[in-house]
């Protein structure tokens, strides 16, 4: 069967999917795989629920709020742990405080780094909705290309189009680092059922995954040609993203889930009112990790 995995956007965290297809890991695993970016973290979780998709690359938030309202999605491993974005913004604005009344590009209402960009700006007085409008652009490349036509004021980028920002004149107005240092943002998903029903499949494709990742985290030079190709950006960008990705711990190469950061992601989004208070703070509520266990071998 070809298994079919959601994408958001054209970001680094991608490289390891992008390795093990061009590096024929999904190959010598026995799986035929097709990766689709979507530009759309809604549209990957509906992909997952309706069957259209089976595996996403993507933020937790989706699965978090299906679990929460009884439905059937999983955080099956992670991806990136940490945050690797830098809140960019058109010239004239100095501070974060100066972005009272702006348009802030994003992924989507209700999910991913949009949680995060209401914590910062709370931090510096300015409340969503009444202070600045948060317009659902879509992922960071598609706000990059909004930033170059003035269509946002601001909004979150990450390595490597935040370097191309600071090298295009832009403000860096903050690190979401320094704001959150641990944040699960994005991890590997699927629906539960169809997970339990393909379970080798599974467990094969979080090998590969696995694989992968541990050879993007050894081959600075032929990760960065992948990225360079396929985010559509100059390997000496795709070089300086390695050098941040691996030598900061963003992307974990055994591909564990930050408990610390999953559960941030629980919080915020309980203070951005898109859970409910009964929602479990526990992160193993919203995990099946024995996928991962089998895949490394445990």
């Amino acid at each position: 069967m070809k298994i079919r995995i959601g994408l958001i956007s054209r970001t680094f965290f991608n490289v390891p999917l992008w390795a093990a297809l061009k590096e024929g890991f999904f190959e010598r695993a026995g799986l035929e795989v097709e990766a689709e970016i979507m530009d759309s973290g809604s549209m990957v979780t509906q992909g997952m629920k309706d069957g259209s998709l089976h595996f996403a690359l993507g933020p937790p938030d989706g699965v978090i709020m299906d679990v929460a309202g009884g439905g059937t999605l999983r955080v099956l491993a992670g991806n990136t742990s940490k945050l690797s974005h830098f809140l960019i913004a058109q010239p004239r604005f100095a501070r974060i405080e100066d972005l009272k009344g702006a348009v802030i590009g994003c992924l989507s209402i209700d999910e991913g780094t949009t949680f995060v960009i209401q914590d910062m700006l709370a931090r510096h007085g300015l409340e969503y909705p009444g202070d600045y409008t948060l317009d659902p652009v879509g992922g960071a490349p598609t706000r990059w290309k909004l930033f170059q036509e003035g269509g946002i004021d601001a909004g979150l980028q990450s390595i490597p189009l935040s370097y191309m920002a600071d090298d295009a004149g832009f403000s860096n107005l903050a690190a979401t680092v320094d704001y959150i240092p641990d944040y699960q943002f994005t991890t590997i998903n699927a629906e539960a059922g169809w997970a339990r029903r393909h379970a080798a499949e599974t467990e094969g494709f979080l090998r590969a995954l696995l694989e992968a990742t541990a050879w993007m985290c050894a081959n600075r030079e032929a990760a960065a040609v992948i990225a360079a190709a396929e985010m559509r950006i100059t390997e000496d960008y795709a070089r300086r993203a390695w050098d941040d990705f691996t030598g900061r711990g963003i992307m974990p190469a055994d591909m564990s889930v930050s408990a610390a950061g999953l559960a941030k992601v629980i919080d915020i989004m309980k203070r951005a009112g898109q859970l409910g208070d009964n929602a479990s703070d526990d992160p193993e509520t919203y995990m099946e990790p024995h996928y991962l266990d089998a895949a490394r071998g445990a």
